[in-house]
């Protein structure tokens, strides 16, 4: 299992995230918090981190059911990651920056 995976596992989870956990994924400091705050409910950290990793992905968001919480998805011109439904649209976010940067590799 590569650590994108390991980290979408902990991050679906929800037991919250470490800096070791984010550190194998990303090279920078910067993208590390902006990963651990996304996970902490910063709609600000996690459009930070999907503009430094996914910049040509665009985003859409549904919230129709609040009860199962909110669905994130992101789109290229090639391809759709889809977050799972999460009780925080941040985390909802990562989780879909996280399923796409795993497209991205699986990819190449």
């Amino acid at each position: 299992m590569t650590a994108l995976q390991e980290l979408l596992a902990k991050v679906k989870a929800g037991d919250g995230i470490s800096s070791e956990d984010t550190g194998h994924v990303f090279d920078s400091v910067y993208h590390v918090s902006y990963a651990l705050n996304a996970d902490y409910g910063s709609l600000d950290a996690a459009k930070a981190l999907h503009e430094a990793v996914l910049p040509d992905w665009g985003r859409s968001v549904d919230a129709t059911a609040p009860e199962m919480g909110v669905e994130v998805k992101l789109h290229s011109a090639d391809s759709v990651s889809i977050g799972d439904h999460q009780p925080t649209e941040a985390r909802a976010w990562l989780i879909a920056i996280i399923e796409a940067l795993i497209a991205q590799e699986q990819a190449t």
